[in-house]
């Protein structure tokens, strides 16, 4: 069978879906390694800059790196990588989709670096792109890069300078900084309307407005604390402190902050503490933010009148496992991407961080797992097990290569 049942093909035409699928010669690939660690300019390139530089063949196979490169991928000879392509040496979860290898599959149609090196290869132009690739190399692994192409003629040969800079950070600053200004607008937008129903009521109006401006004050107050700890925690600046707690309270704690919040506006959110109560020694104030932003996930995926639910059970021997339900499925090519930062079902830019702030803040700081469920016929489950007793601290890790 060579199409699907609408008719596309199954196999790219020519070999590709996208870049071109031939490899040059090994003469010639040598004859290009030779010319490429030859010159000197490609020498002082290769040496300056202070991030991933890997020099490309027309064909898109490395002839030169740099040690930045080889750290990261923990190869300590550079001849391993020679003839490679980027997302083969990177290990991209694409790269072995099709025959042709890296810039051949589906996927590779919207890869800036992909982008990049074709356009540049075409106009003879430096060009700019950004891209997030997915890694083979741990689970939802992946890195967000802004790649250059720099075409250059070395001995009447044409190659291709690919820089590589890690923009996790900027982008992280930029996704934080966004959802936490279109939060705070939010709020701030519904206490100026407070303020003008203020100045127009008259005392029998004022009592009822109250529990609404409470409810908006102590809003703005977990949004700004949430951004605050999100931002310790995304620096390693935040130390957890372990004290014992219910688990039947600490829920119900997380119920009313969720039920006061915008999300829930026209939704139900059911809660059923465990029976028997379970204790935990944990950071509650972690906690709270992993459980609020499982809450206000469900809640966000629930339709206006639908109900979403949240419980806690004990999870022998020495657990606890919170649960998130809400009746909508998560496509597979979406629910890859979950837990990616900056990634949002929704399509709002700068949105995406509570499944991601859920991860963060539950694997990386109080010992737990965050994993979810999806079927048509039974919703969507986020689940995150839980130690009853917060491990001791890992060492704070190092600076590490990377792109």
């Amino acid at each position: 069978m060579n199409a699907d049942p609408t008719g596309a093909p199954l196999r790219p035409p020519h070999g590709t879906w996208f870049a071109p699928a031939e490899r040059t010669s090994p003469a010639d690939l040598d004859a290009s390694i030779t010319a490429a660690c030859g010159s000197p300019v490609v020498d002082a390139i290769l040496r300056a800059v202070g991030c991933v530089v890997a020099v490309l063949n027309p064909q898109r196979q490395i002839v030169a790196l740099n040690h930045i490169l080889l750290d990261y991928l923990g190869v300590g000879n550079p001849g391993a990588l020679l003839g490679l392509r980027l997302g083969e040496a990177l290990d991209c979860v694409h790269a072995g989709d099709e025959v042709g290898g890296c810039g051949t599959s589906r996927a590779c149609g919207s890869c800036g670096a992909a982008i990049a090196m074709i356009m540049a290869g075409q106009t003879g132009e430096i060009q700019e792109r950004e891209c997030l690739i997915s890694l083979r190399q741990g689970k939802d692994a992946a890195i967000e890069l802004r790649a250059r192409a720099i075409p250059m003629t070395v001995d009447g040969r044409e190659l291709l300078v690919m820089v590589l800079q890690d923009i996790r950070d900027e982008k992280r600053r930029q996704a934080l900084e966004c959802v936490f200004f279109h939060d705070l607008r939010n709020t701030l937008t519904g206490l100026v309307g407070c303020a003008d129903l203020l100045r127009e009521a008259g005392p029998a109006q004022v009592a009822p407005l109250l529990p609404l401006i409470d409810t908006s004050v102590r809003q703005l107050l977990e949004e700004v604390e949430s951004q605050r700890i999100l931002s310790l925690t995304e620096t390693n600046g935040y130390r957890p402190v372990a004290v014992e707690s219910s688990a039947a309270e600490l829920l119900e704690d997380v119920a009313v902050v969720l039920r006061s919040h915008r999300v829930a506006y026209g939704r139900t959110l059911r809660v059923a503490p465990p029976s028997p109560d379970v204790r935990l020694c944990t950071d509650v104030v972690l906690l709270r933010r992993v459980l609020i932003n499982m809450g206000k996930n469900a809640l966000e995926s629930t339709p206006v009148g639908g109900e979403a639910r949240m419980w806690v059970q004990a999870d022998p021997p020495d657990g606890v496992a919170w649960r998130a339900w809400n009746d909508a499925f998560i496509p597979p090519d979406v629910a890859r991407h979950v837990f990616q930062r900056s990634f949002s079902t929704k399509g709002e830019k700068g949105r995406g961080l509570g499944t991601y702030g859920m991860r963060l803040l539950g694997e990386r700081f109080l010992g737990g797992r965050a994993t979810f469920t999806t079927s048509p016929a039974a919703g969507t489950t986020f689940l995150f097990r839980h130690p009853l007793t917060l491990p001791a601290p890992a060492p704070t890790p190092g600076n590490t290569a990377r792109p």
